[in-house]
């Protein structure tokens, strides 16, 4: 049986992820798991037992309000030199390989955990998620550091998918689709450089090409309603927006503070390396800055085979006529 995972550090900031996991976990009849990453023992130390006795704290208490529903987890961490703190790449491969071997379907869990550099983990350990992570990741912005009640989180009515025109993006569709409600509406936004910066780049004797290319409104328009048919058909409430911008980043958090949206789906290629040394581009300033809880998959851990099979968009035919200004 599948289950949703939510890492734990023992900190209030971390916990925020639980109300809207376990209203997924609700909805789609799925267990929850609360696990937390036991620390190599320091000689006399604490923090073994200390780890596991919150966890399973956690976990009776939210069993309480949830029979049922609730499994605690507890990963043993690796003994470093001179026991020196796990770092955030070594529990995030702990948390990865614990959802690939225990049929996770989804992680949720916030951008940010313990204060403090030495006990600070969360946040980094997030990115390392990504990257890594075959599963999708539902990343939570924590607020003040007081943990919410799973009764104050309501269904997910409006979801914001970016697109870029390409089968990897759609694959976002098909990622919030899964923890959707029959209820909840979509809205497919694709953010085009101004037509403006185009000519620019292409020279004003290339005016039509430009107004043309696939990178134009008209033809970004006429892609997303391509795409919103196909659901619609499926009975699907679905809205669609262009916005032209060299920001996207910024449209897409700044939509959906302005149109109640209630979570954001994207993918991200998810480079990693020292030049790109977190999630890259759209996808780590939209992390970094949304104010609701954000739907990312790394694209590069999924595969292409299943990209193409949850695109929902048949190919586009070219049309000669329009290949040419009139």
């Amino acid at each position: 049986m599948s289950a949703i995972m939510v890492p734990l550090d023992g900190s209030p900031f971390a916990e925020q992820a639980l109300p809207l996991a376990l209203a997924i976990g609700r909805s789609k009849c799925s267990r929850v798991q609360l696990v937390t990453v036991r620390p190599a023992p320091f000689p006399g130390g604490e923090d073994h037992d200390r780890n596991e006795a919150y966890v399973r704290v956690l976990a009776a208490r939210v069993e309480g309000e949830h029979p049922g529903l609730i499994t605690p987890w507890v990963l043993a961490g690796r003994a470093g030199p001179m026991y020196a703190p796990q770092s955030s790449s070594d529990v995030a491969e702990l948390l990865v390989r614990h959802a690939r071997d225990h049929e996770i379907e989804l992680i949720v869990m916030t951008t940010h955990g313990r204060s403090g550099v030495e006990r600070a983990w969360l946040g980094s350990v997030a990115d390392s998620v990504i990257r890594t992570s075959t599963r999708p990741v539902l990343l939570v912005r924590p607020g003040d550091g007081t943990p919410a009640s799973a009764a104050d989180t309501d269904d997910v009515g409006h979801v914001l998918i970016t697109l870029d025109g390409s089968k990897t993006a759609e694959y976002a569709i098909s990622m919030a689709r899964r923890y959707a409600t029959a209820d909840t509406r979509f809205t497919l936004l694709r953010v085009v450089p101004p037509l403006a910066q185009q000519l620019s780049a292409r020279g004003r004797d290339l005016y039509w090409a430009a107004y043309e290319s696939p990178s134009s409104r008209r033809a970004a328009d006429d892609y997303l309603q391509q795409v919103a048919g196909t659901l619609r058909e499926a009975g699907i409430v679905v809205e669609t927006a262009v916005v032209e911008s060299t920001s996207p980043a910024a449209v897409i958090t700044d939509y959906a503070d302005e149109h109640a949206v209630d979570m954001i789906a994207l993918t991200t290629a998810g480079a990693g390396g020292m030049k790109r040394l977190f999630l890259g581009s759209v996808a780590d300033k939209v992390v970094r800055s949304a104010r609701v809880p954000v739907l990312v998959c790394n694209a590069r851990r999924i595969g292409t085979d299943q990209i193409a099979k949850s695109a929902v968009a048949p190919a586009r035919k070219a049309d000669p006529a329009r290949l040419v200004h009139q």
